[in-house]
C-alpha cells in the first residue's frame, strides 16, 4: 500500500469513527465525563485538576483553540483519538512484520475495528478512552527505541510515556510492563541498556511530569485521593475482591472475542494461510498486554478494588498487530471484502444506535434524558435579557454546569458545586462581582444552600422544567432550580421575570 493509499485508509477510518461516534449518541447528549474534560480545558493550562492529571484537558484546550466548541467538533476529537490509535497499531504491525507486506498493516486496522474497546466503547471520550491511542503510541515508540536505541527514539518514548501517565496513573502498569519487556530477550536488552535511549527516555519523562508532580505537592495529592476513592470497592463489597477480579478477567476476554472471530474468518477467507511463526516483536507486545492485565486482576483481588471494565480499554489494543503479523502475507481480495463488510457494520451500528438512544430516552435513562442543552440555551437567553451581557459563568450542579460550557452559545466558565477545591480557576470574589447563573436539582439541598450562601440575598431563584424530544420519543420532565446572581454593580436596578417553564 503506497502512502497515498494510506491517506485514503485513515481518512476512511476517521470518517467511520465519526459516523459511529455520532450514531451512538443523541445530538444533545454528551457524557458528563466528556463535558468535565472540556470544562477543565476551557479553564486554562493548569498542571492538574482535582480528579485527574492534565494531559487530556490540555488536548481539549488546544483542539478548541483551533475549532469552535460544539458537539460536532467534540465528536471529531473523539474520532481523531480512535484514528490515532489505528495509525499506531498500523505502524506496530509494519514494524513487527519487517515492513515486507503492506497488507499486514491494513489487516491490523481491520482487526482493530473489531475490538469494542477501540471502537464502540471509545465514543465516550474520557481518561480511559484516551489511553487507547496513548498506550498504542507508547508501545510503538518503545518498540522503535528497542529496535534502534538512538537518542531521538528514546526521547520520543519518554514523551509518549509521560503523555500516558499524565492522562491516567493507571499507565504506570504499562511502564512497568515496558521494563519487563525490555529484558525479555537478553541480546536485545544488552544492546538497549548500553545505548543512551533508555536513559534519555527517563530524563524526558521526568522533565515532562515534573510540573504535575509539583502541582500534586501543592494540592495535597488530590488526584491520588480521588484515584484511590474511585477504585476502592464499596463497603458492602469489601470481601468480594476475588469475585470482582474474576468478573473483570472474564468480561475483558469476552470483549476481545469479536477480534478473535474476525481473525479466524479472515484466515479462512484467505485460504487458511498463516505464517504460523512468531514475529520479531510478538513476545514484547504480548508482555505489554498481559502484564498490566494480570497486575490489574491481582490488585483487584488483593485490594478489593472495583475492577471496572473501562480500565481494560487500552490493555489489548495492540494485539491486532500480533494477529495480523501471525496471519502473514495476505491476498488483497479478502481484505477488500472485509473492508466493505466493516463499512456495512458501521452503518448498521450507527442506525441501530439512533433507535437504541430513542428507546433509552423514552425509558428516561439516566443522563440521556437530562435536557442539558435546552437548559444551557434557556439560561443564556435569560441572562442576556436581564443583564445585556454575555454569560461568563455557570455554577452549581457538576453535570449541568460543565454541559453549559459546551451548549451555551457564550461558552462560559463552569464553577462546579461552587467549590474552590474543584475549580481553583474561579475567584469567588470576582464571581460575586461579575454575577453568574447557578443550577441545582431541587432535591440537592447542599447545592441550594451553597448558592444561597454565596448569593447573599441577591439571587433570583426560578424553577424550570424541560425535557428532551428526539425521533418522536420524549423523555420525562426534568426539573431544575435556576438562580440568577446579578453583577454587584447596579444589581438593585435589575428586575427580571423567570424564564417560562415547560408545559
Amino acid at each position: 500500500m503506497v502512502p497515498v493509499a494510506a491517506w485514503w485508509l485513515f481518512s476512511a477510518v476517521l470518517i467511520g469513527a465519526l459516523i459511529v461516534t455520532l450514531g451512538l449518541r443523541l445530538p444533545g447528549f454528551i457524557h458528563h465525563d466528556t463535558s468535565e474534560v472540556v470544562m477543565w480545558g476551557h479553564s486554562g493550562w493548569s498542571a492538574g485538576f482535582w480528579k485527574h492529571p492534565p494531559f487530556l484537558p490540555w488536548v481539549s484546550r488546544l483542539w478548541f483553540s483551533v475549532l469552535p466548541i460544539s458537539p460536532w467538533t467534540l465528536a471529531l476529537l473523539t474520532a481523531a483519538n480512535m484514528t490515532l490509535c489505528a495509525w499506531a497499531v498500523w505502524r506496530i504491525a509494519h514494524l513487527a512484520s519487517g515492513g515486507d507486506d503492506e497488507a499486514v498493516g491494513f489487516l491490523a486496522v481491520l482487526l482493530l475495528a473489531a475490538v469494542p474497546f477501540a471502537s464502540g466503547m471509545a465514543v465516550k471520550l474520557n481518561h480511559n478512552s484516551a489511553l487507547i491511542s496513548l498506550w498504542a503510541l507508547t508501545t510503538l515508540t518503545f518498540l522503535r527505541a528497542l529496535d534502534q536505541p538512538t537518542l531521538g527514539r528514546g526521547a520520543l518514548f519518554g514523551l509518549a510515556a509521560a503523555a500516558a501517565m499524565l492522562t491516567k496513573y493507571y499507565s504506570g502498569l504499562l511502564l512497568f510492563a515496558c521494563l519487563v519487556a525490555s529484558v525479555a530477550r537478553v541480546p536485545r536488552a544488552m544492546s538497549f541498556y548500553r545505548s543512551p535511549a533508555p536513559y534519555v527516555a527517563v530524563v524526558v519523562f521526568a522533565l515532562a511530569v515534573t510540573p504535575h508532580a509539583l502541582w500534586l505537592l501543592d494540592h495535597r495529592a488530590s488526584t491520588l485521593g480521588y484515584a484511590f476513592a474511585s477504585t476502592t470497592a464499596a463497603e458492602a463489597l469489601t470481601r468480594r475482591g476475588p469475585a470482582m477480579a474474576l468478573s473483570f478477567a472474564v468480561q475483558t476476554l469476552a470483549i476481545m472475542l469479536p477480534m478473535a472471530i474476525a481473525a479466524l474468518l479472515f484466515r479462512r477467507a484467505a485460504g487458511g494461510r498463516s505464517s504460523g511463526a512468531p514475529h520479531r516483536f510478538e513476545r514484547e507486545i504480548i508482555i505489554l498486554a498481559v502484564v498490566p492485565y494480570i497486575t490489574t486482576i491481582l490488585l483487584t483481588a488483593g485490594l478489593n478494588m472495583r475492577g471496572a471494565i473501562a480500565w481494560a480499554m487500552p490493555l489489548f489494543v495492540c494485539l491486532p498487530a500480533v494477529a495480523a503479523a501471525r496471519l502473514g502475507p495476505s491476498p488483497w481480495q479478502p481484505l477488500r471484502s472485509a473492508a466493505w463488510i466493516a463499512a456495512v457494520i458501521v452503518a448498521m451500528v450507527s442506525v441501530g444506535g439512533q433507535f437504541a438512544m430513542r428507546s433509552a430516552l423514552g425509558r428516561g435513562a439516566d443522563g440521556i434524558s437530562e435536557p442539558r442543552r435546552e437548559i444551557a440555551e434557556d439560561v443564556t437567553t435569560w441572562w442576556r435579557a436581564t443583564t445585556a451581557k454575555p454569560l461568563t459563568l455557570v455554577a452549581g450542579d457538576q453535570r449541568l454546569a460543565s454541559a453549559a460550557v459546551i451548549f451555551s452559545p457564550d461558552h462560559p466558565q463552569a464553577w462546579p458545586s461552587l467549590s474552590r477545591f474543584m475549580a481553583d480557576w474561579i475567584d469567588p470574589a470576582v464571581a460575586a462581582a461579575s454575577g453568574y447563573i447557578a443550577l441545582c436539582r431541587p432535591q440537592d439541598s447542599d447545592c441550594l444552600s451553597t448558592v444561597r450562601r454565596h448569593g447573599a440575598g441577591r439571587e433570583l431563584a426560578c424553577p424550570m422544567r424541560r425535557r428532551v424530544t428526539y425521533l418522536g420519543s420524549t423523555g420525562p420532565w426534568f426539573e431544575v432550580t435556576a438562580f440568577l446572581v446579578p453583577p454587584a454593580a447596579g444589581s438593585n436596578a435589575i428586575k427580571s421575570a423567570c424564564p417560562p417553564s415547560g408545559s
